[in-house]
């Protein structure tokens, strides 16, 4: 029960994510072409334009028209939009994030959660403790405080230069001015291989911890 818990937190945070960032380019004239809810795709449905995904992997992802170098050019386009408009419907959901980790634990053992994120990610070696301590929240605390915990930690993720990650899709934001076609996306080899290492040394050690858990 416990893993299911954490599973349905994950998903959770991943899904209101993806939906305030959807919500949010809609308000700004974004116009919006792709929801996925979850990856692996099971079932595919059609909203009043958008086509929405869902599978039951954790994750998500909006495509917008015009974003990340696509070549269309319409008042709705993001391109178009501001540099703040584009910046603020990134960061919006993640504060959303953050005010859910602070309304289920409160604002101190939310921000000790969100700090000591970065050194379980990034220091230690064997997350084995980790995810057994995490296990044990999820047995023996409420489901919203699972919640909080996993949305200070999902915060935390993100603010790490990951593939894909709010941290690089903002940086990438503010280097494209307003109201000029962007160029196609050029393969930046460095930040790649840093990302992708990054995601190995975090996913790996996580992985080891889990398995460990299991046996």
């Amino acid at each position: 029960m416990s893993w299911l818990v954490i599973y349905l937190a994950i998903m959770l945070d991943s899904l209101l994510s993806v939906a305030v960032m959807s919500v949010s380019a809609a308000i700004a004239g974004a116009r919006v072409e792709v929801v996925r809810l979850g990856f692996s795709k099971l079932a595919q449905v059609k909203i009043r334009g958008v086509e929405v995904h869902v599978g039951p992997i954790p994750g998500g992802s909006v495509e917008l028209a015009g974003f990340a170098g696509a070549e269309y050019d319409a008042p709705d386009s993001w391109w178009r939009l501001g540099r703040i408009a584009r910046v603020l419907v990134m960061v919006v959901p993640w504060l959303v994030i953050a005010l859910i980790a602070i309304a289920c634990l409160g604002i101190e053992r939310a921000q000790r959660s969100f700090i000591h994120a970065f050194g379980q990610l990034l220091v230690e070696l064997d997350t084995t403790p980790l995810v057994h301590g995490f296990l044990d929240v999820a047995r023996q605390e409420s489901s919203a405080v699972v919640v909080g915990v996993v949305s200070a930690k999902f915060l935390a993720i993100n603010l790490l230069p990951l593939p894909g990650s709010v941290l690089r899709n903002i940086v990438r934001e503010l280097r494209i001015p307003p109201g000029v076609p962007p160029p196609k996306p050029q393969p930046q080899v460095l930040a790649l291989i840093v990302g992708v290492l990054l995601f190995l040394h975090i996913a790996g050690r996580l992985l080891w911890g889990f398995v460990n858990a299991l046996i």
